[in-house]
């Protein structure tokens, strides 16, 4: 049975993320949903979701695919296949769960998408692009060709076997780093760029990915990409680059919380703080 999966953390507290959640979530019923809940003030804002308590001081960090990974492991038994989505679309098929459960039968990891489109203010199309499985390629941050994320799912054993999804690239690029490993792309502007440190943990995974034999397909269907601040304000390559800047290297910045989440583990006041003022740079309510 597939299970649905989605984070939400709102360092700054925006309200065009959280409206977007609830527009996401009512889509998505009554399909099973977990939300892993990050909150920073102790205020909890979507009910049922599964709460983590963070800590501002050192914990203002890329969360995502972290607490993706921990709602994976909490998850019931019975559900061995799970669904990691971003709770900022929109499903236009409305048989998108049961293709993709149909489409888990043939691929062990699916994009659930083969072309998205982002919404401006207005609710009109600014742009669209095709899912990277669709083509098959990537290749990396600052590329238009296609979209890593959004969403994907798969069939809970192989994520056991690649330990995971990634979650140690703290300045966001998870999604990105998970579909170079996916279509075997190592020679790209985000494995030239990226720390070295960064590089060997992204290429470690890719590794696993490819021992556990895995195969990717698609769905084929459409999403929406609901707006929350301009594409411009977010900096994808910008904040990319924040880790190289900065020397970053998961294996000795960053540890467990006692929360589950990550905190910084070294005294670099410089990369903690280039990460979280990327937070307020985003604008989203803008």
């Amino acid at each position: 049975m597939l299970a649905l999966i989605t984070c939400y953390f709102n360092p700054c507290g925006y309200e065009a993320p959280l409206a977007n959640y609830w527009r996401f979530r009512q889509a998505v019923e009554p399909a099973p949903l977990v939300t892993v809940e990050l909150s920073y003030n102790e205020t909890f804002v979507i009910p049922g979701s599964m709460r983590v308590h963070g800590v501002r001081a050192n914990q203002i960090l890329w969360q995502k695919e972290r607490l993706l990974n921990l709602a994976i492991e909490r998850l019931p038994e019975k559900y061995d296949r799970v669904a990691w989505l971003d709770n900022d679309i929109l499903f236009l098929d409305p048989d998108w769960y049961c293709v993709t459960e149909d489409a888990l039968d043939r691929w062990p990891v699916v994009q659930m998408f083969s072309n998205c489109h982002w919404l401006d203010r207005f609710s009109r199309i600014e742009k669209s692009r095709p899912g990277s499985a669709t083509i098959e390629s990537y290749l990396g941050a600052g590329s238009d060709k296609s979209h890593p994320g959004f969403a994907w799912a798969a069939r809970r054993e192989d994520i056991a076997r690649w330990g995971g999804l990634f979650d140690q690239d703290v300045t966001g690029s998870g999604d990105a780093w998970m579909t170079h490993g996916f279509f075997r792309e190592y020679d790209t502007p985000m494995t030239q760029q990226a720390s070295p440190g960064l590089r060997r943990a992204a290429l470690a995974w890719c590794e696993r990915f490819q021992r556990s034999g895995g195969t990717v397909g698609h769905v084929v269907g459409d999403l929406l990409h609901l707006y929350h601040g301009s594409y411009q304000s977010r900096g994808y390559w910008e904040r990319f680059l924040i880790q190289r800047d900065h020397k970053f290297d998961p294996a000795t910045d960053i540890k467990t919380a006692p929360n589950g989440a990550w905190m910084w583990a070294t005294p670099k006041p410089g990369l903690h703080t280039a990460v979280a003022a990327n937070f307020a740079g985003r604008k989203e309510d803008s």
